[in-house]
């Protein structure tokens, strides 16, 4: 199924932003392959004149954030949103994951 809700274009963020979210949503991607178990995975983009949001939510396993388990694409997700003006939140929980990032739509 396929909605589109949007008021704007993701074109009218800047290059360091839309990097930033194709190379994250691309390393969520990546982590639910290779490490949820999910059987699914839903994308949602909300984009409006003021504000973009994006989740990524799954049914796997989840995870616990612990700097002794959590590998080098957890943080750099976390330096890429920090460096592009990002808020990146990730909920790790039983029933699976939930990612999500935020932006302005102007800087």
């Amino acid at each position: 199924m396929y909605n589109d809700f949007t008021e704007g274009q993701l074109g009218q963020l800047s290059t360091l932003k839309q990097e930033g979210i194709y190379r994250i949503i691309q390393e969520v991607l990546t982590n639910i392959v290779k490490h949820s178990q999910a059987t699914e995975a839903v994308v949602q983009v909300f984009l409006n004149k003021k504000l973009v949001r994006i989740t990524v939510e799954d049914d796997g396993i989840g995870y616990t954030l612990n700097e002794k388990t959590n590998g080098i694409g957890i943080r750099n997700m976390y330096k890429r949103a920090e460096l592009a003006g990002l808020i990146l939140t990730l909920d790790g929980g039983s029933g699976g994951t939930l990612v999500s990032l935020e932006t302005a739509m102007k800087d």
